[in-house]
């Protein structure tokens, strides 16, 4: 919305309307301050929520006591849900509302705490702390607390439903002449979507545990504990705690509030009961008290933490008590690999990205080329597909952080990168530059990597070709063959993804199938395909392809990704996955 900026704060290019509407002086002044804790505790332990009765409904006629409290510090879609919900509320009724930020500075009557509020999401007051500590992350809902109104959801994407939800059930419906706004009677929780809402292992409510990681090697023990701690609070709503062993060992007080834990890695000060887990093998047992998953590396300990989340989520029920064996040895196949291609498209938004990422947890893919990886995107991508346990390399067309990037995301916990990097469809592919007719600088990125388990090298390169015309794609397609022949000449295994903008029967397209790789979806074992250009679900066209070293290279499945995440689709071209082995 025009009146809000992007940290959360009203702009001042808005701020004359804003006037006309509230009380300005008091809304730019707050605009300085520091709001309450973010986390949504209540900063003071011997805080509460007052104990006088709530009103049982809020009158028109006493609207012009209250003011609007928005958080300091917001997201840039629940800045935006709050403009959308001031404004509805500005065209609805009779009296002029303030808005104002939740500073509060003692002694300051600007800055004070008003007796009638209409708080709407994470808000320093008591009253939202209390509404939101009862909801899950899905959950949203409003509700009259004392003489507040509290407008709310566990997280930034259910508050703006919630928003939403009171602009459509109660502002839309009000008549004229109404003589109540709302009635303690009309509160409602609205509760989120989860396939598991109770969820135990071994008899122990998930709630119960705590999750203890090893800091003393570096097998991305974290990063695993995070891995399960996000696919419980998936699953169910529920968020796990996490510290590492060395947290628990010099905070006794903390240790001793500590129940029952998820152990992930060898915990100082237990024993080490993996000293002959072999390349493919992991443990994970529950001895009533502590779950324990072991490994001796990172893949060991990643697919633990995948074997305890594939028996949380693997079903869709009201309860699910899970088991587990005291000390249970498992076996895995290390040998099967996946890749993906996926144009995320560049233009971003907090829930279509957020499709995007969840898509890419649906399939964990060894290695996704992204295109259209704009730096908002790539800020994003790297910080979340970490905590998937994926790292990157590559850099923007117009070198370093500047323009889109065609990233590879590789498992940080199968490979290791021996070389990589960035270069330039043109006749300087060393430095940025174009072809004279191409419209954009356009690249692909390459990364040399190196199986852990077994040391075998896979070349991942990942492109984008124009778009404008058949010409500078056939130039930039015989740039991308030449770098690809000396691989093909080693016999080297080879997965090409990308958006090459064209069809199978180009002389682009031929150029690349004339290096020797194979289209994945023509030589696949089983195949589920569809156009890939989707234009949000009317797909008519193939584009993004994954190409391979067929002598190599065995596909056994092609898949183009049609399905929707949430209700909607990702992006305008439909992800494309493969799953592959490696041929000796």
């Amino acid at each position: 919305m025009s009146s809000f900026n992007r940290s959360g704060k009203i702009c001042a290019a808005a701020c004359a309307l804003i006037v006309a509407l509230a009380a300005a002086l008091a809304l730019l002044a707050g605009c300085t301050g520091v709001g309450g804790p973010s986390d949504g505790s209540s900063g003071d332990a011997d805080s509460q929520v007052q104990t006088e009765p709530s009103l049982n409904e809020i009158l028109m006629a006493d609207l012009e006591k209250y003011i609007v409290i928005r958080p300091d510090v917001a997201s840039d879609e629940v800045v935006d849900g709050i403009g959308e919900f001031y404004y509805a509320l500005k065209d609805a009724l009779p009296v002029k509302l303030t808005i104002k930020d939740d500073f509060l500075k003692e002694g300051d009557p600007r800055f004070a705490l008003n007796e009638f509020e209409i708080l709407l999401g994470k808000t320093n007051r008591e009253e939202s702390k209390s509404f939101i500590a009862g909801l899950r992350p899905r959950d949203y809902g409003y509700a009259i607390i004392g003489k507040k109104l509290v407008i709310a959801g566990g997280s930034d994407e259910s508050t703006v439903l919630a928003l939403r939800k009171f602009m459509s059930d109660v502002v839309g419906p009000l008549a004229e002449g109404a003589e109540v706004f709302f009635s303690a009677s009309s509160a409602v929780t609205v509760p989120g979507d989860y396939a598991v809402r109770q969820l135990s292992v071994g008899g122990v409510p998930i709630g119960s545990f705590t999750l203890v990681y090893a800091v003393s090697s570096k097998n991305g023990e974290r990063l695993v504990a995070e891995s399960v701690r996000d696919t419980v609070l998936d699953v169910t709503g529920v968020e796990i705690p996490i510290y590492s062993d060395k947290e628990l060992i010099s905070d006794k007080e903390l240790a001793a509030s500590v129940s029952n834990r998820i152990l992930v890695g060898s915990i100082m000060g237990d024993s080490d009961e993996s000293p002959d887990l072999v390349g493919n093998e992991y443990i994970i047992g529950f001895d009533g008290k502590d779950v324990r998953l072991i490994g001796l590396n990172a893949q060991q300990l990643m697919q633990a933490a995948m074997h305890l989340t594939g028996l949380m989520s693997a079903s869709r029920q009201e309860k699910l008590d899970v088991k587990i064996g005291v000390s249970e040895r498992i076996s895995f196949d290390d040998s099967a690999l996946s890749a993906m291609t996926f144009n995320v498209l560049v233009n971003t938004n907090g829930e279509r990205q957020r499709r995007a990422l969840k898509m890419v947890e649906n399939y964990m893919p060894d290695t996704v080329g992204f295109q259209e990886a704009s730096p908002s995107w790539m800020r994003y991508l790297e910080t979340n597909m970490r905590r998937l346990g994926y790292e990157f390399v590559g850099e923007g067309r117009n070198g370093g952080d500047s323009g889109e990037y065609n990233p590879i995301f590789y498992n940080a916990f199968r490979f290791k990168v021996l070389e990589s990097g960035t270069r330039w469809l043109s006749p300087t592919p060393e430095k940025p530059s174009k072809f004279s007719n191409s419209s954009l600088n356009r690249i692909y990125t390459y990364a040399l990597l190196e199986r852990l388990s077994d040391g075998v090298q896979i070349l991942v390169v990942n492109t984008h070709l124009d778009h404008s015309g058949s010409a500078p794609r056939e130039k930039q397609a015989t740039v991308l063959a030449a770098f690809i022949k000396p691989y093909m000449e080693q016999n080297m295994p080879i997965v090409l993804t990308g958006d090459f903008n064209t069809s199978s029967g180009s002389t682009a397209y031929k150029t690349v199938i004339g290096t020797g790789l194979a289209n994945s979806s023509e030589i696949a074992l089983s195949a589920s395909r569809s156009h890939t250009y989707s234009t949000w679900g009317d797909s008519r066209i193939t584009i993004d392809f994954l190409f391979v070293n067929a002598a190599k290279v065995y596909v056994s499945t092609y898949r183009v990704c049609t399905e929707q995440i949430n209700g909607d689709y990702c992006s305008d071209h439909y992800p494309v996955f493969i799953e592959y082995s490696l041929k000796n």
